[in-house]
């Protein structure tokens, strides 16, 4: 695991220095460049050592002949079994993934794609033909943005490393913050930058003479329906996570494991144990009583593994600022708060985890999926319009404490959650509509409450950029298999492995998602609903794999991964918004209506959950706009705020300029 970074066009000695230094927390244990002066081409990278760890794995790597070269950033897991189908008059210096995929570029070419098994993102320079390659893996583990400005290609494996070049033009793309507010994420390809863009998973991207092409080379085939004996099915998924989880293992330091308390973590655990008796285990304990670190801390002690327990506490709200600060793409979830704590206390430990990352996008296991589609079933009742009259008229008169009984997120739905209930409703009938209204943190009425100045343009936008729901809508008879896609597509990627790859990165700690096996994703999406059905409705093939091999494990319902601004964190949560984005000269204030942020806040008492979110997505925008763009345009210093334990520095004269432009 590593960082990785480029040129190709111009070559200025002073940016390629500039790019590498920004990515030392990706890899703190070696960094090396290659230039190609002719060509006007150069490579760049920072290693985590964790495949072989002397000099023979040191990157970028050349070919042989000094005419390939390659800087590569995760883990190909079968790179031995790759090695043995390789020519056998190749001479290898080493025992790195690094220099198996090189040599499976020379002997195979672009094919050698096809044979890679594991998280991926690489550049290959070939001065044979004068082609720049950039590959991302299937599913989109492992980052890779890129850039292209008046005939010159940046890339790297975090935006901010293509901003350290103090020449790239620093203009915030409003319709991708738009995105953000709405999904709490930005899908691909957009990122908050204009002119950078994320690589899209399963994409590589070449550039020959000055101009790129984008080619797909691996989706999978969301038409194809097989259908099998549930066990045969079953027998197959078993058989394809035990391996995923055995190649999961490869590595020359010790590795650790998630261990959340759940279902899917605990399962990994399991497995991987069986390989690796000497695991470490690690897990999150919020303060009082923490059913989750309990039952995993039991998980722990029956397996015999060592197992560290890392508290979260209130006061860790205020390390937000330095959150924001090491995270490359916002997340607008308070998850990222527990997370980073859990990543960077393990990696005093070990270099990299086991994780069980991605269960829920292929079993369909979040409730949310499950709301959905419960909803799908009762869209046509409920589009009918005496019905529909009726329930509006019911969600007016009836109390709200009436509806947060059907309300499981242990905090206030409120009036605001009621009329968010109220256009799910209006708007069922249609498959996308019902996603957004459900799953949006800022609705149509909300943003254009919300938004001014350059943001206001996109405040009625039908649909976030960069969001692809036209599989909701042409569902084709199957709409589970249509979320399905929606979620792995993007939720997933864009989310989910931004979120770990980000946190888990900052502090030099490399994740890993056997779940996320190309392979056992195929699986899935062949099944037809009859074996869908029967194999993983409720996650029903881990709970039987976990009950078969080891019955003595504690088996229960994990509870959400939250944070609960109704209690501890409400306090911190209005301090935040009212030292940051209340502030005179806030980053957000440049294109978002203060008024109604302190709006919002007025009316956290009475609608905790949905303006905690709300709040707490903009708090996130604010700080990271504070932290990863005004600080590095150019201009002096970092902003801070005093709720951080630092001292505050004006921001007005820095942050108005962000309506239109950030830029040295």
């Amino acid at each position: 695991m590593c960082g990785i970074c480029g040129i190709a066009g111009r070559f200025r000695p002073g940016a390629m220095d500039r790019m590498v230094g920004s990515l030392r927390h990706r890899g703190p244990d070696d960094l090396g460049t290659y230039v190609d002066h002719e060509a006007q081409v150069a490579i760049g990278h920072t290693r985590l050592s964790i495949v072989e760890l002397s000099e023979a794995g040191h990157q970028p790597m050349c070919s042989p002949d000094g005419k390939v070269w390659i800087t590569f950033n995760g883990e190909i897991y079968n790179h031995l079994d790759i090695r043995q189908d390789l020519p056998p008059d190749y001479a290898f210096r080493g025992t790195s993934d690094t220099e198996t995929l090189l040599c499976a570029y020379l002997a195979w070419g672009k094919g050698c794609l096809h044979r890679l098994n594991g998280m991926f993102a690489f550049a290959i320079w070939d001065s044979r033909i004068r082609e720049l390659w950039l590959v991302r893996d299937r599913l989109g583990i492992k980052p890779l943005y890129y850039g292209l400005q008046d005939g010159e290609l940046h890339f790297a494996s975090e935006v901010r490393t293509i901003l350290a070049d103090p020449q790239w033009r620093r203009d915030l793309d409003f319709e991708a913050i738009d995105a953000f507010l709405r999904l709490r994420y930005v899908p691909h390809p957009h990122t908050l930058i204009k002119g950078i863009s994320s690589l899209t998973p399963g994409c590589t991207l070449s550039w020959k003479a000055g101009r790129i092409e984008l080619t797909r080379y691996w989706s999978p085939d969301w038409d194809a329906t097989r259908s099998s004996l549930p066990a045969e099915a079953e027998e197959r998924f078993v058989g394809l996570l035990n391996d995923s989880v055995r190649l999961n293992l490869m590595s020359d330091v010790p590795l650790g494991v998630f261990l959340s308390g759940g279902l899917d973590s605990t399962l990994i655990t399991a497995i991987a144990h069986e390989w690796q008796p000497q695991l470490q285990t690690f897990s999150v304990a919020f303060e009082g009583d923490d059913e989750d670190a309990r039952g995993a801390a039991a998980t722990s002690r029956l397996l015999g593994c060592r197992h560290r327990i890392i508290p979260f506490r209130g006061e860790d709200l205020d390390r937000l600022p330095e959150i924001a600060a090491a995270i490359d793409m916002p997340i607008g979830d308070a998850i990222i708060l527990p997370t980073f704590c859990l990543n960077k206390a393990a990696r005093e430990d070990v270099k990299a985890v086991i994780t069980g990352e991605g269960a829920d996008e292929i079993l369909m296991g979040y409730a949310h999926q499950s709301q959905l589609l419960q909803l799908a079933r009762i869209a046509g009742v409920l589009s009918l319009p005496g019905v529909g009259a009726a329930f509006q008229l019911a969600s007016r008169v009836l109390p709200l404490s009436f509806w947060d009984r059907f309300f499981g997120y242990g905090s206030s739905l409120g009036a605001a959650g009621v009329d968010r209930l109220r256009l799910l409703v209006r708007e069922i009938a249609r498959a996308s509509r019902r996603y957004l209204n459900y799953t949006s943190v800022f609705t149509q009425s909300d943003r254009e409450a919300l938004y001014k100045g350059p943001l206001a343009p996109f405040a009625a936008g039908p649909v976030p950029a960069g969001f692809n729901l036209e599989p909701l809508d042409n569902d084709r008879g199957c709409l589970r298999r249509a979320l399905m896609r929606t979620e792995i597509e993007t939720w997933l990627p864009d989310n989910i492995l931004t979120k770990q790859d980000n946190l888990g990165m900052a502090n030099g700690l490399e994740g890993r998602v056997p779940y996320l096996d190309h392979r056992l994703v195929e699986e899935v999406v062949s099944w037809d609903e009859a074996t869908f059905a029967a194999v993983a409705r409720g996650k029903g093939v881990l709970r039987r794999e976990l009950s078969r091999r080891w019955p003595a494990l504690p088996r229960r319902k994990k509870q959400a991964f939250r944070l609960d601004f109704d209690q501890a964190f409400r306090p911190r949560l209005i301090h935040l918004i009212e030292d940051l984005v209340l502030a005179p000269g806030s980053a957000t204030g440049e294109f978002v209506r203060l008024g109604r942020v302190r709006d919002l806040l007025g009316e956290l008492d009475q609608s905790a959950f949905l303006r905690g979110k709300q709040l707490g997505c903009l708090l996130v925008l604010e700080t990271w706009l504070r932290k990863n763009f005004v600080a590095n345009s150019g201009r002096p210093g970092p902003l801070t705020c005093s709720s951080a334990g630092a001292g505050s520095t004006p921001a007005s004269n820095r942050a108005r300029q962000l309506g239109n432009s950030v830029g040295p």
